[in-house]
């Protein structure tokens, strides 16, 4: 939710903002929204099957357009911690007695959508959508740069490891090594997580890009 922002999947999915885009309606949240439907189906009683204990822990971050469903996963249901994952469901609309898993990661998550929409769309020769899930973005998060200086001592830090390394990556495309740059600059005493995130679980050929240009420079 950080790395891509809010946004609409197959035109209709939309992943709440963390925070505000505005007033009213677009002021939304997935902290607010998860606080509504936590209330919500807390005294929601549709029948002896409804785990009101369950759908009031659960983090809701997206819902259907049409409100025929909504999307959430259990922090306590973790599934891998590096990088952190739990799992997902799907709540549709009075049938929350019936939750779908609908994946242990949100690449999972995003696979069981994309299914679920074309085992329907593709009924309708009209209807057929070309390979790939479409993502809608409704606003992109600036990523947030070091300070020349911390910057500076990271890159000499011991005996200049971190240098060396993103110098390695950059001159003979060793993108495999982000993650190992990622610990040198750990090590060196780097907090920021922007970096260290794009380093660890980004896309080499644009987060790992930005961090080489943060490292580097334009050189």
């Amino acid at each position: 939710m950080k790395r891509f922002g809010p946004g609409c999947i197959k035109e209709l999915v939309y992943l709440l903002p963390i925070t505000p885009m505005g007033k009213g309606r677009a002021a939304q949240t997935l902290a607010t929204r998860t606080g509504e439907l936590r209330t919500i189906f807390g005294k929601m009683k549709l029948g002896p099957d409804l785990n009101n204990e369950w759908l009031s822990r659960l983090v809701y971050f997206a819902g259907h357009q049409n409100g025929n469903a909504e999307y959430a996963w259990d922090p306590t249901e973790v599934t891998q911690t590096t990088p952190h994952e739990c799992r997902f469901y799907v709540l549709q609309r009075l049938q929350e007695d019936r939750p779908i898993a609908a994946g242990g990661s949100f690449a999972e998550f995003l696979t069981w959508l994309d299914t679920d929409i074309r085992s329907w769309r593709d009924s309708d020769p009209e209807s057929r959508e070309p390979p790939g899930i479409a993502f809608w973005q409704t606003a992109v998060r600036n990523k947030k740069a070091p300070s020349k200086r911390d910057v500076k001592l990271w890159l000499a830090s011991n005996n200049n490891t971190a240098r060396d390394l993103a110098l390695s990556i950059r001159d003979h495309g060793q993108t495999g090594a982000f993650p190992i740059l990622a610990d040198a600059l750990q090590e060196a005493g780097c907090t920021n997580a922007d970096m260290l995130d794009s380093c660890r679980t980004g896309d080499p050929d644009i987060d790992g890009v930005w961090v080489l240009r943060v490292l580097l420079g334009d050189a």
